[in-house]
């Protein structure tokens, strides 16, 4: 609170940032890295997928370069 030429002038905290702020201190909302736990795999698991996505990445280069006429 403070004095200006027209009168107090009172500061006011955000009720919906305050509400947020809240919640979350007890434990209300779901956080990022809770669900990143839960969706957790294993090393192999994790392997499997990126050799999987490596495959069909190779697979998607070898039709690019075919369409556009280069070796490989």
């Amino acid at each position: 609170m403070k004095q200006t030429k027209d009168g107090l002038e009172i500061q006011m905290h955000n009720q919906t940032d305050a509400l947020d702020k809240l919640a979350r201190h007890f434990g209300l909302y779901k956080d990022k890295l809770a669900d990143a736990v839960e969706k957790s795999y294993t090393r192999e698991a994790l392997e499997e997928r990126f050799a999987g996505a490596m495959q069909r990445v190779q697979e998607r280069q070898r039709q690019v370069d075919e369409e556009r006429g280069r070796e490989c």
